[in-house]
């Protein structure tokens, strides 16, 4: 198992911050990610937004990556907010055949859009 999770740093007044490939954000993301038997699980809670989608993209590779010995499922229940290149990305995994589990009224919708969008493209 592998935690994707800058150490954070608490300033004065008691806010939280982190540091993502040198930008300084208010956002946090957790990425874990597992191996198992017979699926390759990411588990993504916090912001998926700015700074934080490369990292989501790279754990995706990893997983993703030429092997596919397995299906990847992409674990959102504890995703609070999703900004443009999180949706693109997104949009990306479900292509790819990632299955997705999230909850709630934003994460489910925004992957209802995603999936009839896609399904409403002509295929060449």
């Amino acid at each position: 198992m592998r935690v994707r999770f800058p150490a954070p740093l608490t300033i004065p007044g008691g806010t939280t911050i982190a540091i993502a490939n040198g930008v300084t954000t208010s956002t946090m993301l957790r990425i874990t990610s597992h191996a198992g038997p017979d699926e390759y699980l990411l588990k993504v809670e916090g912001s998926l937004a700015g700074a934080w989608v490369p990292e989501l993209a790279a754990c995706w590779s990893e997983a993703a990556g030429p092997r596919r010995d397995r299906p990847v499922r992409v674990d959102l229940t504890e995703v609070c907010h999703v900004d443009a290149a999180g949706r693109e990305l997104m949009t990306t995994m479900y292509r790819a055949g990632a299955r997705f589990v999230a909850r709630g009224f934003v994460v489910p919708e925004l992957l209802r859009e995603i999936s009839a969008a896609l399904d409403a493209t002509p295929r060449s």
